[in-house]
């Protein structure tokens, strides 16, 4: 019986999240742009823009050498 009443709850639990993920998938994803952002923002904190040599900051690609 227990078991039968814990079992009911998590599909009444679960029943938003299926509802959620199928209004997603017939209306699309209106947040299309948030992702993409996110990742533009990233990739410009990641960016290297120079480096310190000897002491010397340094944002010439010519003074670095490979």
């Amino acid at each position: 019986m227990l078991s039968q009443l814990r079992s009911i709850e998590k599909r009444e639990v679960a029943m938003p999240k299926r509802k959620a993920s199928v209004e997603w998938l017939n209306s699309g994803d209106t947040n299309s742009e948030f992702y993409p952002s996110r990742l533009r923002r990233r990739r410009a904190k990641n960016d290297i823009v120079g480096v310190r040599i000897n002491g010397v900051w340094c944002e010439e690609s010519s003074s670095v050498k490979i």
